[in-house]
């Protein structure tokens, strides 16, 4: 049972505050979201660290910034463990799963630290490469505030990170952040409902579009997809996609008469076409040709 308005606006508070107060220990950027990001809070985004300077700094390094972090929330959502990397900067992240259960429901992210020791992360090592990567941006005007934002970014040990992460996860469940965050969460079985109640209205790219592939971009087992579109549906996954592809099927012989009926199987995925006329005669009631002359 999701918690009520007053309950949520109070769950919010101590998790905006357990984000304050591990930025204020740590120096480490601290953030906060379930895996929608319909809902999130964050701490240390002001401070004038090498990310910020960066980011404000160098074209296109938000985007190399964001194509780490989202690999890496990709590698987390799917395992549901821990997991510590370097960002292309060499900065160290943390990604810590937020779980009800066995459902994961977010993420606390902790960011954006130096640890030690390490060369490749020295200074004159940081301003090679970027001087390197942005000719244009970092030059020898720049040097000092580079160095400033160097200088201002959390450093730490590798047993302090360590530590530290442990207390984050002390932290994070003693916050009931779970809670706060399931507020947020629609359950799985809406969640599959909506997504194949959607492709039925639109047109889409059906091609490469298997019960394997739904279960992996929901990011939830076969046998659980399966099990949630039979109480949905009333049948397998497998029919009920064979039936959203005879549907795009008609569609698509209606609106493109250039289109041959083999064409039109291709494209919907359906490699065998005539294993397409047979089941589309079938659930059409009709031959292709014949509900081409119908509309």
């Amino acid at each position: 049972m999701p918690p009520s308005y007053g309950e949520n606006h109070n769950l919010h508070r101590s998790v905006q505050l357990l984000a304050e107060y591990l930025y204020s220990a740590s120096g480490m950027h601290v953030g906060i979201h379930d895996i929608e990001r319909r809902d999130e809070v964050a701490a240390g985004d002001e401070c004038e660290n090498l990310c910020r300077f960066c980011r404000r700094t160098c074209t296109s390094f938000i985007n190399k910034c964001l194509c780490s972090d989202e690999e890496s929330l990709a590698q987390v959502y799917r395992t549901k463990q821990r997991l510590i990397y370097r960002c292309h900067m060499g900065l160290t992240e943390v990604i810590l799963p937020v779980t009800d259960g066995d459902r994961l429901l977010g993420v606390l992210f902790l960011g954006q630290v130096r640890v030690v020791p390490d060369d490749s992360i020295s200074f004159e090592n940081v301003y090679t490469r970027l001087s390197a990567e942005y000719p244009d941006e970092i030059r020898g005007e720049t040097l000092p505030a580079l160095k400033a934002a160097y200088d201002n970014t959390a450093v730490m040990t590798q047993e302090k990170l360590e530590s530290f992460i442990g207390l984050a996860e002390l932290a994070e469940k003693g916050t009931r952040v779970d809670h706060w965050l399931n507020h947020f969460k629609l359950t799985t079985k809406t969640i599959v409902r909506q997504y194949l109640e959607y492709l039925d209205l639109v047109h889409i790219p059906l091609a490469d579009f298997s019960v394997a592939a739904i279960a992996g971009q929901l990011n939830i087992s076969y046998s659980q997809l399966n099990r949630i579109t039979a109480e949905l549906f009333g049948q397998p996954l497998k029919q009920y996609v064979l039936e959203v592809k005879i549907k795009a099927a008609a569609v698509m012989l209606r609106e493109h008469p250039e289109l041959s009926a083999a064409d039109v199987a291709g494209r919907v995925g359906i490699d065998n076409p005539n294993y397409f006329s047979k089941v589309f005669q079938k659930r059409m009631g009709c031959r292709c040709g014949e509900y081409r002359k119908q509309s």
